[in-house]
């Protein structure tokens, strides 16, 4: 036996503080502080991993974060596995009020500056209790947080080893050839954000756990890595689709989808397009890329992806950006 149990507590309004405890005999624990509201998943790759302390209105962004008690901020560690795990390795920051310290640790690390502007903007129009899940590492393709069957439904393999002499010494598994040879180093100097390439690795240790976390939406950077895709790929099944049927509260990215490579998604998920970061070149796998984002259909939501939103990113470039073009502040 694992030791782990759970209750489910009858639906509560939005609002608290609450206090809940649990007790066996003489034993007992008591939760503070306790809020019912939404939830949103933020995960993805390194522009999703951007903290707070890296956007160009950081200073004021983190000056402010205290007025905001009722958003409460939650960040998962970087975390691998071959199998699927009931619950999270290592917890980077529990659930917390946010500050100033807890939103701006190091570069490319957490708290999400998109995920706490999405959480701010929700609770300023909304105005109650809002909850920010961070799961997220820069560099990592989207076969990495999806489970093996969802890459079986959408035919992509679960191990594969690339025969493209531009991957000499790159371990296997890894999906994405670069635009250029010289991609790396023009996008960013941060080598460090090279992440996992196996798939399934991230969905088993940082998205399985949370399946049984009751989420509103989800916020997805998922993209860079997806690019320079085979002609007779499914690709559209390649951007992440989170969800499937009512009868699971969230299923990550591409998670058994109700039709091989088809998401019929009631939860309402976002996606960022890619920015530009090359002028020269209108003809290249970022355009391909932003079409394959739409499932093909040119347009969001639509009859493939109805719960889904886009923010369309083709404006964004950032040439001065100190973290490289493709991470805009």
């Amino acid at each position: 036996p694992s030791g782990t149990w759970t209750t489910v507590l009858d639906p509560m309004d939005r609002g608290g503080p609450y206090t809940l405890t649990a007790g066996q005999g003489s034993e007992n624990v008591t939760l503070r502080d306790i809020y019912f509201g939404d939830v949103w998943l933020c995960s993805g790759q390194s522009n999703m991993v951007m903290t707070v302390s890296q956007i160009a209105n950081a200073s004021q962004e983190l000056a402010d974060a205290a007025r905001y008690p009722y958003v409460r901020v939650f960040a998962a560690a970087p975390a691998r596995s071959d199998v699927e795990l009931e619950d999270l390795e290592r917890i980077n920051l529990p659930w917390s009020i946010p500050t100033a310290e807890n939103l701006g640790h190091g570069n490319f690390t957490y708290f999400s500056a998109v995920c706490w502007l999405l959480g701010r903007y929700l609770y300023e129009a909304l105005r109650y209790p809002v909850g920010l899940v961070e799961a997220a590492w820069g560099g990592t393709p989207v076969e990495t947080w999806s489970s093996p069957r969802a890459l079986r439904a959408c035919g992509l393999p679960e191990d594969t080893e690339s025969k493209d002499p531009l991957f000499a010494g790159v371990p296997p598994l890894v999906f994405c050839s670069p635009l250029s040879p010289d991609l790396s180093s023009s996008i960013s100097p941060h080598r460090q954000l090279s992440g996992p390439q196996t798939p399934s690795v991230l969905w088993n240790a940082m998205i399985h756990p949370l399946l049984n976390m009751t989420l509103r939406g989800i916020a997805w950077y998922q993209a860079l890595r997806a690019c320079g895709l085979p002609e007779d790929t499914e690709r559209s099944c390649r951007v992440p689709n989170p969800g499937q049927g009512p009868q699971r509260p969230f299923l990550g990215p591409m998670a058994e989808p109700l039709h091989p490579c088809v998401c019929v998604c009631p939860l309402p998920n976002s996606t960022s397009q890619l920015s530009t970061y090359r002028r020269q070149s209108p003809d290249d796998s970022f355009a391909r890329l932003r079409w394959h984002q739409t499932a093909d259909l040119g347009v969001v939501p639509n009859a493939r992806m109805p719960g889904t939103f886009m923010a369309v990113a083709m404006d964004l470039g950032d040439e001065r950006s100190p973290y490289g073009r493709t991470h805009p502040r």
